[in-house]
């Protein structure tokens, strides 16, 4: 019984805090994508995260870039809204991405 409950025990999932998102930040070779999908998967485990605290850190751990610069522009309250205009900013980057893909090819 006592390796059953050792096994388990330390495939507990343990609540995080706030704080454990102020070191995530977006790498400089990591797409949109990819770092939303991180930063959405690191909040679901803190407690207590209002929408407000939530776009702020995002804010925060974003490099520079289009996306960053829009939404300290238009500064959003709701995490729907700001998940909307991410998509489009997502869109845009897979877009370049293939159109340098292409050109990369026709290059050759």
């Amino acid at each position: 019984m006592r390796k059953f409950d050792y096994h388990f025990a330390s495939k507990h999932k343990y609540a995080k805090f706030v704080t454990h998102l102020f070191n995530i930040r977006q790498k400089a070779d990591e797409c949109l994508q990819s770092f939303v999908d991180h930063f959405n998967d690191e909040t679901l485990d803190v407690q207590g995260l209002t929408n407000e605290i939530k776009i702020n850190l995002m804010i925060n751990a974003l490099s520079i870039g289009p996306f960053a610069d829009a939404l300290i522009r238009d500064h959003l309250f709701d995490m729907e809204k700001l998940m909307v205009m991410a998509q489009k900013y997502i869109y845009v980057e897979e877009m370049d991405e293939l159109k340098r893909e292409e050109r990369r090819i026709k290059s050759n």
